[in-house]
């Protein structure tokens, strides 16, 4: 049975009241679970709990940074943020909500392990396709790494001025002392390998999901979400912002990406 978050590296934002919801919401490479507080106080006044805990080489949790020992300690840590959602709210309807490599994150477990227990999926920018995919010759030297020297880091080669059109996130994002660029040889072969699967997946998803990308996103491609969406438009929303950049939860149009997924999650709940 996965274990649920420690305190030391988890947040738990509470709806006043009974929560109509309750959404577990996965980070992304790089950042750490705080940098959402906005975005779950938003859903807290609408009536849904938002859980969060910072991944395997993330934020507050030691180790190496940028490095875990496989995608299956990440998908653990989702699973673990699962089991303490059900601990605090039982029944209520319970939706996985992942960011850029959180997106891939949730995508891949609910299609690859479980999709047992969530009522809908919300997933923003995920690491799908690449807007300047690496070269063969550095995937082969990444594959190489993996076998000999795992836990081998360097920089991902995130760019702030990529996150948002908001000058303040950026600046905030760089001088965040639990915000790193690192990606092991390990990790970096395993997240590859997750989002090329994704990519080539052709079936139906097993819970509604909402997908959303921004159109000038130069971290992750919009084309890979758009692509992934139209496998199953039955199951599947896709909305494409054509003015944002990677993080929408942090851009000028945030309060409008708020009420999309607020509405999105209302639909769900409804039937």
């Amino acid at each position: 049975m996965p274990m649920p978050a420690t305190k030391e590296f988890s947040n738990h934002w509470k709806a006043k009241g009974t929560p109509r919801a309750v959404v577990a919401l996965v980070h992304g490479l790089g950042e750490h679970i705080n940098r959402y507080t906005h975005v779950a106080r938003f859903l807290n006044g609408f009536g849904i709990a938002v859980l969060g805990a910072d991944l395997t080489g993330h934020g507050r949790r030691q180790g190496l940074r940028g490095h875990a020992s496989g995608i299956d300690t990440l998908l653990d840590n989702v699973d673990g943020l699962v089991y303490q959602c059900r601990q605090h709210y039982g029944d209520v309807p319970l939706f996985l909500y992942g960011h850029s490599m959180g997106g891939t994150l949730v995508l891949y477990r609910t299609l690859f392990r479980s999709s047992d227990q969530v009522a809908g999926v919300i997933c923003t920018s995920p690491w799908l396709r690449l807007p300047n995919p690496p070269s063969t010759l550095l995937v082969s030297a990444a594959r190489v790494l993996n076998s000999v020297f795992p836990a081998f880091t360097q920089s991902n080669g995130l760019n702030p001025e990529d996150l948002s059109h908001d000058s303040d996130v950026v600046e905030a994002y760089r001088n965040d002392p639990l915000v790193h660029n690192r990606i092991s040889a390990r990790l970096a072969v395993h997240l590859t390998d997750a989002a090329a699967r994704l990519d080539r997946y052709s079936g139906t998803f097993p819970v509604p999901l909402f997908l959303m990308h921004g159109k000038q996103d130069r971290i992750t491609a919009s084309e890979g979400s758009k692509n992934f969406a139209a496998k199953d438009p039955e199951h599947i929303e896709f909305i494409l912002w054509p003015e944002c950049r990677h993080e929408l939860h942090n851009e000028p149009e945030k309060e409008q990406v708020f009420s999309t997924m607020k509405n999105w999650i209302d639909a769900v709940i409804n039937g």
